[in-house]
């Protein structure tokens, strides 16, 4: 458990913006560029701007979003 908090904290991508909707980062497994994000009642001028990136950007990586219901790639 720590090592994933750690990974997550020495990396800048702490929240994902998916068009109007922010996700925080629970989980990011670089080995098999996997990201797993929670959706939040956040706006985009709530969280630092180096703190959120465009899904978009992160073209390499394998997205898993919850919106609350289970799961979703």
């Amino acid at each position: 458990m720590l090592r994933r908090i750690q990974t997550i904290n020495n990396t800048k991508i702490q929240y994902l913006s998916v068009a109007d909707k922010i996700y925080k980062v629970k989980n990011i497994d670089f080995h098999n560029l996997i990201i797993e994000a929670t959706k939040t009642d956040l706006v985009i001028s709530d969280v630092p701007e180096n703190e959120v990136f465009p899904i978009e950007e992160l073209e390499e990586f394998r997205i898993k979003l919850c919106n609350g219901g289970g799961m979703r790639d």
